[in-house]
């Protein structure tokens, strides 16, 4: 029985991963890729460099900026080639996993979930999460997965953290240490490992009603990561470069406003509340009385808390009440396993806690009937078809068409015998609609992606003339 339960969630796993892990192989090289290049023959040392610079002069990210660097798959591959797609393909499995692995520990580890049962959960929170949005800036631009990379790694982290403090090993602790001080110069995505680490110091003092300071020693590491990038002198030169309005009292209330925009990111969509009604009912079933020890309210408010504090430094930093598409995912990943976790224990504390909710008898014909109820909602919901998962595998060929003419453009840029090439082109690909993040060469020779991308190439400049404009100088 249990091998069937892992063999089903894997074979769900893989229809939920596969028809993203093929559409992120026609991604293209765009903006900040065409820039972000180590340059000369040591990459490695170039990348340190690089990172150095960014760090005093434009970002405190100097981990993240160092990868970015070293691992542009335009140091070693052409603007055609797959080498993007594969990279980014890795950096979304290694975040599926990550997510997967996290949910597992945490059920585990927490509310004793056979492991098992706590996959098939996983999986299906996967799927609600890669339900919310359409995440180009993420899964379909190589610059933009680093904010992929510091959510995967500060997920790892929280969930060397549940093990540590549940195990208490020194050797788990040093490991938490390393990659936590690594995954937390990301200072925003930082947030939730600190979370959920004061969550487990709170569970030991409502639970046991003590705390051993020698679990925080890597805390204190992990936040010294965190400083060595929020204290950065290249923040606030980037800050007075921008000439943003930074008003902490100002910003105090913009990211009350930026947390409702991100919560209302999440439960805009009907197929989220659909699967939290779900899994409230299996809390009910799964979760056993001696795990109900603290009220679900404290789950509740640490994961309204770190979204607050996640989203603080962006707002006070744009000056403004502004959420990119990657803001949203590092702000609706935490939010959604916060939630998850929550409905989760919600469900089976009510059920210990209140008897008279549902009895063990009524459990399965009451599960039955609300199964039969969700399926109907599914099917009356207006725009279901609009959904990412949806829109994935629909305007896959559409997808393939608009990359393939890309990678035209680019052909005839890298093969054209002029120094100032001008490229005619149809206006299809002018496109910033699409699932696959648009590369933005424009018409303007003087634009600074043209000029990125003219280098690249070596050329002294490069425009694109789109259909509408032909013959017209």
């Amino acid at each position: 029985m249990k091998n069937k339960k892992i063999l089903i969630s894997c074979l769900v796993l893989l229809v939920i991963v596969l028809p993203f892990c093929i559409s992120i192989s026609y991604s293209l090289p765009c903006a900040d890729d065409f820039t972000m290049l180590a340059t000369g023959n040591n990459i490695f040392f170039e990348a340190i460099k690089k990172s150095i610079n960014y760090w005093f002069f434009w970002s405190g990210s100097w981990f993240y900026i160092f990868v970015e660097y070293l691992l542009n798959p335009l140091n070693i591959g052409n603007a055609c080639s797959i080498s993007i797609g594969i990279e980014l393909i890795v950096f979304f499995l290694c975040f599926v996993a990550a997510f997967l692995a996290f949910c597992v520990v945490f059920l585990h580890s927490l509310f004793q979930v056979c492991k098992e049962d706590a996959f098939c959960i996983s999986v299906g929170a996967l799927f609600l999460f890669l339900n919310t949005r359409v995440y180009n800036e993420i899964f379909y631009w190589f610059v933009g997965s680093s904010y992929m990379w510091s959510v995967t790694l500060c997920v790892c982290t929280a969930t060397l953290a549940i093990l540590f403090w549940e195990k208490e090993n020194k050797a788990l602790g040093i490991c938490l240490a390393v990659v936590g001080f690594i995954s937390c110069t990301s200072f925003q995505a930082a947030v939730f490992p600190g979370c959920v680490y004061l969550f487990l110091g709170g569970i030991d003092i409502l639970k046991k009603k003590k705390l051993k300071i020698r679990k925080f020693l890597p805390l204190l590491v992990m936040i010294c990561g965190g400083l060595s990038s929020a204290l950065a002198p290249g923040n606030y030169a980037r800050r007075d470069e921008m000439g943003s309005d930074m008003n902490i009292i100002k910003a105090f209330g913009d990211a009350i406003i930026a947390s409702a925009k991100i919560v209302k990111g999440l439960f805009f969509h009907p197929i989220v509340i659909i699967g939290l009604l779900i899994v409230f009912f299996i809390g009910m079933k799964l979760l056993k009385k001696n795990s109900c020890t603290i009220h679900p309210l404290y789950g509740f408010v640490m994961t309204g808390l770190c979204t607050y504090i996640e989203i603080f430094p962006l707002v006070f930093g744009y000056g403004m009440v502004y959420i990119p598409n990657r803001q949203y995912f590092i702000g609706v990943a935490f939010l959604l396993l916060g939630i998850v976790m929550s409905v989760f224990y919600l469900g089976g504390w009510l059920q210990h806690h209140k008897q008279t909710l549902i009895s063990k008898k009524h459990f399965r014909k009451t599960s039955v009937g609300a199964a039969i109820i969700l399926a109907l909602l599914v099917l009356g919901i207006e725009g279901y078809a609009g959904n990412p998962y949806y829109s994935t595998i629909s305007g896959m060929n559409e997808v393939r068409e608009y990359s393939n003419g890309w990678k035209k453009v680019f052909r005839e840029i890298e093969k054209s015998e002029e120094d100032d090439v001008v490229i005619y082109a149809d206006q299809s690909l002018n496109n910033n609609e699409m699932i696959l993040m648009c590369p933005n060469i424009t018409s303007d020779a003087e634009d600074w992606v043209n000029v990125a991308v003219a280098e690249y190439f070596g050329k002294s400049s490069v425009r694109m003339e789109w259909s509408e404009n032909l013959g017209k100088e």
